[in-house]
């Protein structure tokens, strides 16, 4: 097996995890939605400080501006794409609401069913896995790395995933298996990424590189922080944003 799909299998599973953890705990006892903004900024600076730090000096390395320009050309327009593409199927504002991406993991009250909530939710994980996978396909690090910030997005998934379920009546066991499923298309969106795209080289890793870039960026702007911000905003909130930031280029650093 070549070495970045092994890698992305095995920490992607750590996401995955997390998400099942964040599930058990709000089977019991649901978070406040102060404490899931103050994870979702976290969240957010880490990822931000990866894509800066990591994936950005990885697709500088292949020293092909076209070839930068067309993979985050196309990352910016698939996510675009994909944003449109849900908005469809909620249906304009009074359609059910439901978290397109672990950073919409605060919408607990949406206004549909379960089922109508998990199913994008798996799809767009497994969006995110394949974000993961490219990431390891940039370098060992820069996906070990990236892999900690969609833990926190997880968690908050797993949180809000289980919150949903409850109020509609799922059991506990039905709701954490939906979650271990979600989890699943997150490993499984990985092992694709990396499986299909660890070989590449030059200019053509530079563009697979700046694809993920634009997608994480994305992921960072338009949706952790817009869902973070649906609560109140408080300085602590926005704060945890750059500790986030800074926590993961310290890492880095020493690491």
């Amino acid at each position: 097996m070549p070495h970045a799909l092994a890698s992305a299998l095995s920490f992607a599973v750590i996401p995955a995890g997390v998400a099942l953890i964040g599930a058990a705990i709000a089977a019991f006892k649901t978070p406040s939605p102060r404490i899931r903004t103050y994870v979702e900024h976290f969240a957010a600076g880490i990822v931000a400080a990866v894509a800066a730090a990591e994936l950005l000096p990885a697709a500088l390395k292949g020293r092909s501006a076209i070839a930068i320009a067309i993979g985050f050309g196309l990352g910016t327009v698939a996510m675009l794409l994909i944003a449109h593409f849900s908005e469809g199927v909620k249906g304009g504002e009074e359609a059910p609401l439901s978290p397109a991406l672990p950073g919409r993991a605060g919408d607990v009250l949406a206004k549909g069913s379960a089922v109508g909530m998990v199913a994008p939710v798996a799809v767009d994980v497994l969006i995110d896995g394949f974000l993961l996978g490219l990431a390891f396909v940039a370098g060992q690090k820069a996906g070990a790395l990236l892999a900690v910030g969609f833990a926190l997005e997880m968690l908050s998934l797993g949180l809000a995933t289980c919150a949903t379920c409850r109020r509609y009546g799922w059991s506990v066991v039905r709701t954490l298996g939906s979650v271990v499923g979600i989890g699943a298309c997150f490993i499984v969106g990985a092992g694709i990424a990396a499986g299909l795209l660890g070989g590449l080289s030059g200019p053509w890793l530079a563009g697979v590189i700046a694809f993920g870039l634009a997608a994480l960026l994305y992921l960072v702007t338009e949706e952790l922080l817009v869902e973070a911000h649906e609560v109140k905003e408080t300085h602590p909130a926005t704060a945890m944003f750059f500790v986030g930031f800074l926590t993961l280029i310290i890492i880095d650093v020493i690491s």
